[in-house]
């Protein structure tokens, strides 16, 4: 199980990836579950920006499509990795969504 993840997407308007630090999160408790959509927003933000957002609405519905897109992404990254994990270790994990 990794402790830490890339998040890429394409096109981006402010980084290639980020990188997400799962190391010291908890999935199993509210505060875990917490932290981990504060940190998909963080790097979401990091990967499409947010100054654009209020320059222009077409630039703003942008960023939001970027973000949303990379949040899914990263809950589709961490439920593969958590499958793995739960698969090898013969224990079910219930869905991020």
């Amino acid at each position: 199980q990794g402790a830490l993840m890339d998040v890429v997407l394409s096109p981006t308007f402010a980084k290639d990836k980020a990188i997400l630090n799962l190391a010291d999160l908890d999935l199993s408790t509210a505060d875990g579950q917490q932290r981990l959509a504060i940190r998909v927003d963080q790097a979401a933000r990091t990967v499409c920006g947010d100054r654009l957002s209020g320059v222009h609405l077409a630039a703003e519905a942008k960023t939001q499509e970027c973000r949303a897109s990379v949040a899914a992404d990263v809950r589709a990254q961490i439920e593969q990795r958590l499958a793995r994990a739960s698969t090898a270790s013969g224990a079910k994990l219930a869905s991020l969504r």
